[in-house]
């Protein structure tokens, strides 16, 4: 999946007349990034923790497709993209208004008319602001309704048709917990909402539902409790697994030896669970 971040990446797409004409420049754009990966022409992406070399074959399909919602959001986390992306443009109203007259339905119609898309390999990652407050939530939903589906969202709402999307083999709910203890959950997202979060995981969990967790490591949240108080979450819950990460925007120079032990010193505690993570750094 293409990076979309000036900041590391050196070009990217702006939408245009219509969805189609935007879904074929995307292709376009995506092909060309394969191109230049075969030729070793982007060497700034060998430096990202996300970057895998591999063969990339002539004909590729789209694995993964990152769908951004837009700007509406019930938390106000502080790594948030939309407070330090030098994309502060995204935050302008004319930017704001047109996200919230995107029609998304018509743009999953056209996307799955992609040759790259293929129902049996393609996920839709929906991200990019709070589904469970956005104003189009209930068509969003329906209109991926029968593609493999990620669902992003920070769980302050528990909601049935998000239940019966994840309950799905494919589908699965990504959720950013960031923390075992609610002072710091709520110093991380700026909301008192550990708590109902927490019963909610458990509400899609008794549904069926199938959760991935996430852990942003920060300087804030490597307390001894909050390692503990998460490792209990996750044993309760049993996620199919979890995301050990850093802030996107952090310096890795910057990562503390703390910032490290923690990290694996969760992931060890994982293993005894033999819950899978994925750790980037």
């Amino acid at each position: 999946m293409p990076c979309t971040e000036t900041r590391i990446f050196d070009y990217s797409l702006t939408y245009l007349n219509t969805h189609k004409e935007t879904l074929d420049a995307y292709i376009d754009y995506v092909n060309q990034l394969c191109d230049n990966l075969r030729e070793n022409k982007r060497n700034f992406c060998y430096g990202c923790s996300h970057y895998i070399k591999q063969w990339i074959p002539k004909k590729i399909k789209l694995r993964q497709f990152g769908y951004g919602i837009g700007h509406i959001c019930n938390s106000d986390c502080v790594y948030c993209a939309r407070k330090i992306s030098e994309r502060g443009e995204r935050m302008s109203r004319s930017i704001m208004r047109w996200q919230d007259e995107f029609n998304h339905i018509d743009f999953f119609e056209e996307f799955k008319n992609l040759q790259l898309y293929d129902e049996r390999v393609t996920e839709i990652f929906i991200g990019t602001g709070e589904i469970t407050v956005h104003p189009q939530k209930i068509q969003i939903l329906k209109a991926i309704n029968d593609m493999a589906v990620i669902i992003a969202s920070n769980c302050f709402i528990y909601d049935e048709q998000i239940a019966q999307l994840i309950a799905k083999p494919r589908n699965y709910l990504f959720v950013s917990l960031d923390a075992g203890t609610p002072e710091t959950y709520m110093k991380i997202k700026n909301r008192d909402n550990f708590g109902k979060t927490l019963n909610n995981l458990r509400l899609y969990k008794q549904q069926g539902g199938n959760i991935y967790l996430k852990y942003i490591v920060l300087d804030s949240n490597i307390s001894e409790s909050d390692l503990m108080g998460f490792i209990k979450i996750a044993e309760e819950i049993q996620p199919m697994a979890v995301d050990i990460n850093i802030d996107t925007f952090l310096d890795r120079n910057k990562i503390s030896d703390k910032m490290n032990i923690f990290s694996k010193t969760l992931a060890e505690y994982l293993d005894k669970l033999n819950i899978p993570y994925t750790r980037y750094f």
